[in-house]
């Protein structure tokens, strides 16, 4: 049934592989055996977690930043994170844009520079951890620290909503450093398969 809802929509499968849960032995073997179905490794990052925040460092950006609510909202979400990501938009709408993907623990939030959409971030409370998930800025007004602003912004709005401060992300190599000066540290590598066909 999955395989067929993929084939029908012409998606492609993306599998995310958490390093520390395989053997070594089996991790070095991972890369042939995925390429046997088809899959192939687009990037790398880090797991990372915090148990709380550390102290903002540094003068962070005034911002507009609210929820994702309404269908404006949901378009500039996708917007942000199609542009930052340099995916087509057609992606992002076909999952973000829908009500149902935030009627569940996902909260989604936008940062606004004036009227312009320039960040996103989205945080679910599950398992006594906070997840931080979908965080992208344009590329044209990056390292001024929208990200970091955007982050914490989601993190205590969905902190006071569960009494959760436990926080774990996945992290590009990018942003490692944006997550290391929020107190975060390395877990464990994250390697994401595509599928190829």
């Amino acid at each position: 049934y999955v395989q067929a809802m993929y084939r029908q929509r012409r998606a492609r499968w993306s599998l995310w592989l958490v390093e520390y849960l395989l053997p070594l032995e089996l991790r070095q073997k991972f890369g042939p055996l995925a390429e046997k179905y088809s899959l192939r490794m687009v990037s790398h990052g880090s797991g990372m977690f915090v148990e709380k925040l550390a102290p903002v460092e540094r003068a962070l950006p005034k911002l507009r930043i609210e929820q994702v609510s309404s269908p404006a909202s949901r378009f500039d979400f996708c917007h942000v994170m199609a542009v930052a990501f340099r995916t087509p938009l057609a992606t992002f709408l076909d999952v973000y844009h829908t009500t149902d993907y935030w009627r569940g623990a996902m909260r989604g939030f936008v940062a606004y520079s004036g009227n312009r959409a320039v960040g996103t971030a989205c945080v679910m409370a599950a398992h006594g951890v906070l997840g931080v998930y979908g965080v992208a800025v344009l590329p044209d007004v990056q390292r001024q620290g929208i990200g970091e602003r955007t982050v914490r912004f989601a993190l205590e709005s969905v902190s006071r909503e569960s009494g959760l401060e436990s926080c774990v992300l996945e992290s590009s190599d990018v942003a490692e450093g944006l997550y290391r000066r929020m107190g975060f540290g390395w877990v464990t590598g994250v390697s994401v398969y595509n599928e190829t066909r």
